[in-house]
């Protein structure tokens, strides 16, 4: 049997001193803040919290920003701040990160986080492009089983195809990971 990849012991660390912005993210928007963290995982290996730290692309304008936080963010206090920040300020991209989960899942995730829900909440984050089942995809799955190790990544990144071997951890399972972990 082979050994799962999962987040190491410095990402870890990485996540937890980086929890006090991730769980203002989570209570703002209804998201686990694990599921917050484990998007930027994906999109950007827990470094660059200034630089677009939950890649969007295309960057999302001011507008599309703004009708996520009116749709998603409940508490008034903080909203006008995550109406005039960029998706560069960590903090706030945190949120808008979790708004576009919300956004993106077919579920209702401030009533559903199940495996299922947010599984799907992370499909529907990079896209949908393996079918109709979240765990075709690399992105959400790959590494929480024997079933789903190392997975094939194919899908054009900058506008070059690529074809690959995924050795990283998929978001559900960094998700699982950091709640297993209780950090």
């Amino acid at each position: 049997m082979s050994e799962l990849a999962r987040l190491t012991t410095s990402e870890l660390y990485i996540v937890k001193d980086s929890k006090p912005v991730l769980e203002r993210a989570a209570k703002a928007t209804s998201i686990p803040w694990q599921a917050i963290a484990a998007v930027w995982y994906r999109e950007a290996g827990l470094g660059k919290p200034n630089i677009n730290p939950f890649q969007f692309d295309p960057v999302p304008s001011n507008a599309v920003l703004r009708a996520l936080i009116r749709s998603f963010v409940k508490w008034n206090s903080q909203r006008m701040y995550y109406l005039n920040s960029s998706i560069n300020d960590f903090g706030a991209a945190a949120v808008y990160a979790g708004c576009w989960l919300r956004h993106q899942s077919k579920f209702d995730l401030s009533e559903n986080q199940s495996d299922a829900a947010i599984a799907d909440a992370f499909y529907g984050y990079n896209g949908r492009a393996y079918g109709n089942d979240p765990m075709n995809s690399p992105y959400v799955a790959n590494e929480i089983d024997e079933l789903h190790h190392q997975m094939r990544f194919r899908g054009t990144i900058n506008g070059k195809w690529i074809d690959i071997i995924d050795r990283r951890p998929g978001a559900l399972t960094v998700y699982k990971q950091l709640i297993e972990e209780r950090i």
